[in-house]
């Protein structure tokens, strides 16, 4: 049996800033970059890991990269495991998302399964493409613990 160990990034600047980054490839912040060094001694004191896969948005990527270094392996970055793809919704304030996508934005707050990101990627489609990148990685790595350092919609979806 494989094991993965699903991190999500540290906060980023789109998160500091209140804005839904997507596939907006904001920065970690100091906070965020001392998260991820957390996370990453935590994995590499309870775990033996073969191989640290990472969404290639750099947010998620740093945070993969620090525990890939604290368990001396290897990172891969894997576009399959990068946040959904917002649409309009890239980069904008969650305020200013409300104001000008009100029932877009109301259905992915109130029914996350049945949403999409107005002009963008539905939850559905992020969760078939999270969930085949997952099974991929698990039959590749049997009977080994990875870790897969996303971000949070396809921790939530899967």
């Amino acid at each position: 049996m494989t094991h993965l160990i699903l991190i999500r990034h540290g906060q980023s600047q789109a998160n500091l800033e209140r804005r839904f980054a997507g596939i907006y490839d904001a920065p970690l912040t100091a906070l965020g970059e001392r998260q991820a060094a957390l996370s990453a001694a935590y994995v590499a004191k309870n775990y033996k890991i073969s191989r640290v896969y990472a969404s290639d948005l750099r947010r998620a990527y740093f945070t993969g990269k620090a525990a890939a270094d604290a368990c001396g392996v290897e990172i891969v970055p894997d576009r399959r495991l990068r946040e959904i793809s917002a649409g309009a919704w890239e980069g904008m304030l969650f305020d200013e998302i409300v104001e000008k996508y009100p029932e877009d934005f109301g259905l992915f707050m109130t029914d996350v399964g049945a949403s999409r990101a107005t002009d963008g990627e539905s939850v559905a489609e992020l969760a078939a493409r999270v969930m085949d990148a997952l099974r991929d990685l698990a039959e590749h790595h049997d009977g080994e613990t990875v870790v897969i350092a996303t971000h949070a919609t396809p921790i939530r979806a899967v």
